[in-house]
């Protein structure tokens, strides 16, 4: 337990910056639909996206920044940087499914749906910085600005 909470400490430290925005996605499951957003970890002052890792032999829960542009997970895994790893949903132990390949890499892009409306790709190599917001309607690119305007510091 001590690992894991002076992991928490050092994601904190390592991702606060001055002058960065604060663009926070919520995310559920896409065959599911459970929300995925763990109100009890925080990341970048933010709850954090719940998943579950599978990485060669090794599988366990991860937790990544729902902060966009953040790309600081906690884990009690080592998986290795350059490292493909597959994901699924916590609650219906589906894994994440991809529609195509990054660009920078040609690993899967995996895809988590915006509770605001539209998804999330993300790329499935650790240590790749390649992900999207993809918007299909004009009411959820609205709906995801507009929720950008609330205020998700924590309280004094």
């Amino acid at each position: 337990m001590f690992a894991m909470a002076n992991q928490e400490k050092i994601a904190e430290s390592n991702t606060k910056k001055v002058g960065t925005p604060l663009i926070p996605i919520f995310v559920n499951c896409p065959f599911c639909g459970q929300e995925l957003m763990d109100k009890d970890k925080k990341i970048d002052s933010l709850p954090a996206i719940h998943l579950h890792a599978h990485q060669g032999q090794d599988e366990g829960p991860i937790w990544l920044s729902a902060q966009y542009g953040s790309f600081v997970s906690i884990d009690n895994m080592s998986i290795p940087d350059g490292e493909i790893t597959k994901f699924s949903c916590p609650f219906c132990k589906r894994i994440l499914p991809s529609r195509r390949h990054c660009d920078l890499c040609q690993a899967s892009l995996l895809i988590l749906n915006l509770t605001s409306g539209g998804a999330i790709e993300f790329c499935s190599r650790k240590g790749c910085k390649n992900h999207y917001l993809e918007f299909q309607e004009v009411e959820a690119l609205t709906h995801f600005y507009d929720m950008l305007h609330l205020d998700y510091s924590p309280a004094p």
